[in-house]
């Protein structure tokens, strides 16, 4: 009996860690997240610098930030920081972030979709 105890005690201590180690890896996305918004505009501490915010919100995006999926979408679409402008690349990342139920990319994919059949 005490061997299931000390196999239940090392799976909460090993899943407690696991619990731990999303809530880090989600932390630092955000950050990214933060730090790509700020360099993207300048925020006031931060000079613009749109291609650095660019490659920031695009390792957020790159980690499941939904947000972050957006604001690259829009810059490969409006040709912002990214670096070159590809209506393909805007798409597939609205798409992602529609996926993770982020309302405007969800819009936009309509958009796209109405193009692509001559509704718009």
């Amino acid at each position: 009996m005490a061997r299931y105890w000390l196999i239940g005690l090392v799976l909460l201590v090993v899943g407690g860690a696991g619990v731990w180690l999303r809530g880090e890896y989600m932390a630092h996305t955000q950050e990214l997240f933060m730090q790509g918004l700020a360099y993207s505009g300048g925020d006031g501490q931060v000079a613009a610098d749109p291609k650095r915010g660019f490659a920031l919100l695009l390792q957020a995006a790159e980690r499941g930030h939904a947000d972050a999926m957006m604001l690259v979408a829009l810059d490969y679409e409006l040709g912002g920081g990214a670096p070159y402008q590809s209506l393909a690349e805007a798409e597939k990342w609205y798409r992602r972030a529609a996926e993770l139920e982020q309302p405007e990319a969800k819009d936009k994919v309509l958009q796209y979709e109405g193009l692509k059949n001559g509704k718009i």
